[in-house]
């Protein structure tokens, strides 16, 4: 309705002073009277379906459930109400739920546009039930009527998308020559691991909540990615093409496990699915630290492998992390041999193109001379910048209060690297300490040790006869992951569990000495803060949670977040295996570990899911067991981690409207245009057809949904596609115009 002005409130003349006075100060409190509220809510749209999904709970392979990705509330999303003169009549900012209420003023309808969204993300489908959608989400310009008008809402999506069941991508190991070509001997035995499957994916809902069937621990027991040993070998880093529906891994060093034909400098590329692989990119054995295998002619050969020479290489040759950029364009590699950062260009066929470098920043507070003590390895892309994870070993000192663990971020579009680890103790110590206690088990200390060149085991009560273990805890920050909410999420690999097997000679001065290699790495949380930065967690707290890790006597602070990465109490305090992934929205966090269920089959190694607010284990998923020849027990028997999102929706829309004052914008009062025929051509052929609807929209999507004649739904669609619009102008809504 409209509102009175300023000038019909002045008083009028020969009116009292006393009057005058009351009706200047109604004139003083003047303002635009609220005619209408409109409300809505902003939201990340973790699986791109249009609708704001607050409950996913599914059936797992093995038995019990897991819960799903749950949409979450976007704040600081500004919305601003502007009327048919193109004036703002209200705006609004997001809360902390990405609810808002805006008072409009003056006379509706109003065009409502939603801004400042946050970087990296960008804006989500429309939603697929009614318009405007009770729950789901319209466009990031909207147009609503004078008066109240609620649920008007916006989807917004990240780069990744995500399902109700993604695809989770592992290494496995295996001992001795991969690639077949070796003759066989007698220490490692007459199998041929040339043809098992080294690298496998399986479904989210894989394994159990049981903490002790193993039956049900180990479904499903095929997999449709099985990529055999002779094509790819020990490898450690997995990353995802999402533009070509391929992945990529890395060569790793691993002692008692050889290299891929393409030696220890080869990335490897293969589908989603499948048996085979093929060579990517070869940074070159000479740049990775070369390959002391290379005489080997023998498969008995990887039973001491080299001895202390292939102890040494570990985490030291090769390649660490990888990982992709979101417009899948860069793929970002660690070199563990020159400790730089190298950048492949990506060409559009997804073939590798130029190769660029970078050396790793050195903090103050390092040991050694030069690079010295660091050792870099994770490798993760989030938002523009890439988050290294490294190490100081301590190694020139061997005194473990010199072990530190840092993380820093490099800007691929600057070439700069942050001026300090993002977590750290304090504004004057970077980086944060990793010689807290950590306890006693099977084995000996699980503390983590400074880094050592040659054998050692911290079992004083190793025994050939009835205690064989031998451990070595050295700290190699090996993984990185982000949850829901921005925390990161660190995965410590046990550098020690690499150059240890399962009952095989480690120690060269005991050549014949069969030793049960157990390895003890490390999960911690981290809290997002306002800067940027990130608080470790301290005695099991992190981020306002305290989980029952509390005041344990293991962990920063003296406890641990996550205080479930155990088996049977006492047995073993550290099962985690360095590798950890998170799905957008999902309640969990990922991790590899050996023997997963905490009351089960020991020798075996899988997956465990981690309840992100109470640090406890939600369910399990067992890869091999200890029937299984050739394994690597409790020695970290698999790798990294990666999570396979289908590809992002796509569409193409969305409003023929009358532009009555030719002015090329959407303005509020310009009525959109009902029965226009709109077709999508691809190539210059037409590909599909809708019709505007009563509010004149259309879409075209490549999501899943109920088809109408104004939304077309499971389209095929591609980033660049070459699609055109056209709109023939002799059809009935347009006559006249």
């Amino acid at each position: 309705m409209p509102q009175q002005s300023p000038e019909s409130m002045k008083p009028a003349k020969g009116r009292a002073d006393e009057l005058t006075g009351k009706l200047d100060l109604l004139q003083l409190e003047d303002r635009l009277v609220p005619v209408g509220q409109i409300t809505g809510q902003a939201f990340l749209d973790f699986n791109s379906n249009g609708l704001f999904d607050t409950t996913a709970v599914l059936n797992n392979d093995g038995s019990g459930t897991y819960v799903g990705r749950v949409d979450t509330g976007v704040a600081g999303i500004v919305v601003s109400a502007f009327d048919a003169s193109n004036a703002q009549r209200g705006i609004a900012t997001t809360a902390a739920d990405g609810t808002y209420t805006l008072s409009a003023t003056g006379t509706g309808g109003y065009r409502l546009e939603f801004s400042n969204t946050p970087a990296g993300v960008r804006f989500g489908p429309q939603g697929s039930n009614a318009n405007p959608p009770p729950h789901g989400s319209a466009t990031a310009v909207q147009f609503v009527p004078d008066g109240n008008s609620n649920n008007r809402n916006l989807a917004i999506s990240t780069a990744e998308r995500t399902s109700d069941n993604p695809t989770i991508i592992t290494n496995e190991y295996r001992v001795g020559d991969q690639t077949g070509t070796l003759a066989r001997g007698s220490q490692l035995g007459t199998n041929d691991y040339g043809r098992t499957a080294v690298i496998v994916g399986f479904p989210y809902s894989a394994g159990t909540t049981s903490q002790s069937d193993h039956a049900a621990a180990e479904q499903p027991t095929t997999h449709a990615l099985a990529v055999e040993a002779r094509y790819v070998g020990t490898t450690w880093g997995l990353a995802a093409n999402t533009a070509t529906n391929t992945i990529l891994a890395s060569s790793f060093t691993k002692k008692h496990a050889g290299y891929g034909p393409g030696g220890p400098g080869a990335i490897y590329t293969m589908d989603t699915t499948g048996t085979s692989a093929s060579l990517w990119f070869d940074l070159g054995s000479a740049a990775v630290g070369g390959n002391f295998r290379a005489g080997y002619t023998n498969n008995d050969d990887y039973f001491l492998d080299s001895g202390n020479t292939g102890w040494d290489a570990v985490g030291k040759t090769s390649i660490g992390g990888l990982a992709i950029n979101d417009a899948n364009t860069e793929v970002y590699a660690m070199n563990l041999a020159d400790r730089r950062l190298y950048t492949i260009r990506v060409n559009p066929d997804g073939s590798a193109g130029a190769v660029s470098s970078v050396l790793i920043p050195r903090p103050g507070n390092a040991t050694g001379v030069g690079l010295g003590d660091l050792r870099p390895f994770a490798v993760e892309y989030r938002e523009g910048l890439v988050f290294v994870g490294m190490v100081n070993s301590a190694e020139s000192t061997q005194n473990r209060g010199d072990l530190r663990g840092y993380v820093y971020t490099y800007n691929p579009a600057t070439g700069q690297w942050s001026n300090r680890s993002v977590i750290n103790e304090s504004a004057a110590v970077d980086g944060f300490s990793l010689s807290y206690a950590r306890g006693n088990s099977f084995a000996g200390s699980d503390d983590f040790r400074a880094w050592s060149p040659t054998f050692q085991n911290v079992n004083g009560d190793f025994d050939p006869a009835t205690n064989n273990g031998a451990k070595y805890p050295q700290p190699i920050l090996s993984g990185i992951a982000f949850d829901s909410g921005g925390n990161l999420v660190l995965a410590i690999r046990d550098r020690g569990g690499d150059q240890l097997g399962n009952q095989i000679a480690s120690d060269p001065s005991r050549p014949n000495q069969l030793m049960l290699g157990v390895s003890a790495g490390e999960l911690l949380k981290t809290t997002l803060n306002g800067d940027g930065t990130f608080t470790l967690e301290n005695n099991a707290s992190a981020g306002g949670d305290t989980t029952a890790g509390a005041n344990t006597g293991q962990g920063p602070g003296g406890g641990e977040f996550y205080f479930q990465d155990n088996y049977q109490v006492g047995t073993h305090n550290e099962v985690q295996s360095g590798a950890v992934a998170q799905v957008p929205g999902f309640p969990d966090v990922i991790s590899t570990v050996f023997d997963p269920l905490r009351l089960g089959v020991t020798k075996t190694a899988g997956i465990r899911w981690y309840d992100n607010s109470t640090g406890t284990i939600a369910k399990a998923y067992q890869i091999y067991d200890n029937a299984e020849p050739g394994t690597f027990g409790k020695a970290t028997g698999l790798g990294d981690l990666l999570v396979v999102q289908p590809p992002p929706g796509l569409e193409i829309g969305n409003r023929v409207w009358n532009d009555a004052n030719a002015n090329g914008r959407q303005d509020a009062g310009e009525s959109g245009i009902a029965g226009v025929r709109v077709i999508l051509n691809l190539n210059g052929s037409a590909y599909a057809t809708a019709t505007t609807d009563a509010s004149g929209e259309y879409y075209f999507s490549s999501n899943a949904g109920a088809s109408t004649a104004s939304k077309v739904f499971g389209l095929t669609l591609a980033p660049a596609g070459g699609y055109t619009l056209t709109i023939p102008v002799s059809q009935g809504p347009l006559a006249g115009l």
